[in-house]
């Protein structure tokens, strides 16, 4: 679980920004070397001229160990982000395949 609060100032003082947000992402270890997961988050960020935006994600997925040099990760994220002025918004859905070697 997290939560947050930050503020920047700029030396144009007409970009100050200001965000907030909460999340929380649960991990579960059902085998010796597997694990699940899943997420969900929420960011408000407002920037001083009058922008703002609230985004939104959720993740779900699987991580291996294969060896122990080698690792493996499949994945789905859904991203939103409400923007104010609208057309600044989008929707993403992401599935991510990675391995991870180390040398």
């Amino acid at each position: 679980l997290n939560a947050f609060h930050e503020s920047r100032e700029f030396q144009d003082t007409t970009k100050d920004e200001t965000g907030y947000g909460l999340g929380v992402l649960w991990t579960w270890r059902f085998a010796p070397r597997t694990a699940s997961f899943l997420g969900t988050g929420w960011e408000h960020n407002a920037v001083g001229d009058g922008q703002q935006n609230d985004y939104w994600v959720s993740v779900i997925g699987l991580a291996r160990v294969l060896t122990p040099d080698i690792g493996a990760l499949i994945s789905y994220r859904y991203y939103q982000n409400d923007a104010d002025p609208g057309e600044q918004g989008f929707r993403e859905n992401r599935f991510n395949v990675r391995v991870n070697v180390k040398f």
